[in-house]
């Protein structure tokens, strides 16, 4: 269970990370990876000696919700997106429920 934060921060880090290979700002990616690699190794050094492999989860979960935090706080500066615009509404769910719907022919829309 301490690694399952970590692997959700990680997915969403993923498409952030490709939003700025794809558009060539290759440096913020790189400086995600060592935000994760630094904040990795202070967690680890601390949580690995006192819990073994719960200390490796947590720390990994740590450092890959460090990235994660540092690419959206790049992405929202760069593009103009505000924080809240990440969260669902219920737009977003109405959307997806339709889309989700077969239509009466049984194909989907």
């Amino acid at each position: 269970t301490g690694l399952a934060a970590g692997i959700i921060a990680l997915a969403c880090n993923s498409i952030l990370s490709q939003y700025f290979i794809g558009s060539g700002k290759i440096r913020y990616s790189a400086g995600s990876s060592f935000v994760g690699l630094t904040s990795l190794l202070i967690s680890g050094y601390l949580l690995i000696p006192l819990y073994g492999v719960v200390g490796s989860a947590i720390s990994s979960s740590i450092s890959f919700s460090a990235m994660l935090i540092f690419s959206m706080i790049i992405f929202c500066r760069k593009t103009g997106t505000r924080l809240r615009e990440f969260l669902l509404n219920k737009e977003d769910v109405r959307f997806a429920l339709r889309k989700l719907r077969p239509t009466h022919d049984g194909s989907q829309p």
